[in-house]
């Protein structure tokens, strides 16, 4: 009964991701009220999902499902701190909050228990996409970390908060689609090219959108 609780309320956080992404996405001016509105149903729907896939993984142990879960939530939710931050203060942010530390540390842990599972070899053939996922959590939250601790470090992009706000959201949003394409495809289709399918062709667009957003915060006069 339980299992298939929290199975429901993971696959309906999921949907509400799925959804609520693609309207933030969509969603215009950017800033605007309907776009933090659908950002924040994202951000809430993530954490929902990372929880139950925490408690999942006591029924039905799917270490790559978790990961992705980790992934998308601390994207979500740093990329959404960057910008709170920043609200009212350009050049430098607020100090950060305890639960900023917080989510830093938790993903760190995460990874450090995922580092022993694959010493006892429960991973198995996930090893590598787990280690994978959680290698760039863990790159996302020792940068955080490092901004937390030297608040005052002025780097030379002066909208980089922006910047990260429009990369961790967008790798969140392709880490669901990791996990929804890897849940639905067909049988017979490769387990691997159903879990990097989304990353394969969302990589490349997001870092086409970064680099042209990043040129016109280096060079105002692009903008006219």
């Amino acid at each position: 009964m339980l299992l298939s609780v929290l199975t429901t309320v993971h696959v309906i956080a999921g949907v509400f991701c799925l959804g609520a992404g693609a309207a933030s996405a969509l969603m215009k001016p950017k800033g605007g009220r309907w776009h933090r509105v659908a950002g924040r149903v994202f951000i809430r729907a993530l954490a929902v999902s990372a929880v139950t896939a925490g408690v999942l993984l006591c029924f039905r142990f799917q270490p790559f499902f978790f990961a992705l879960s980790v992934l998308s939530f601390y994207f979500g939710f740093s990329g959404t701190r960057v910008l709170e931050r920043h609200r009212g203060i350009v050049s430098r942010p607020a100090p950060a909050s305890p639960l900023d530390w917080l989510a830093a540390g938790a993903v760190l842990s995460v990874t450090v228990l995922a580092a022993y599972w694959h010493r006892i070899g429960v991973l198995g053939e996930d090893a590598g996409a787990v280690l994978g996922l959680l290698a760039f959590a863990v790159v996302a939250a020792g940068y955080d970390l490092w901004r937390f601790a030297l608040p005052g470090v002025r780097l030379p992009l002066q909208s980089l908060h922006v910047f990260e706000h429009l990369t961790k959201i967008s790798g969140a949003y392709i880490a669901v689609w990791c996990a929804f394409t890897a849940n639905v495809a067909p049988e017979g289709v490769p387990g691997v090219w159903t879990q990097i399918a989304p990353a394969v062709i969302g990589t490349p667009i997001l870092l086409f959108v970064a680099n042209r957003y990043y040129r016109k915060w280096r060079n105002p006069a692009a903008k006219r």
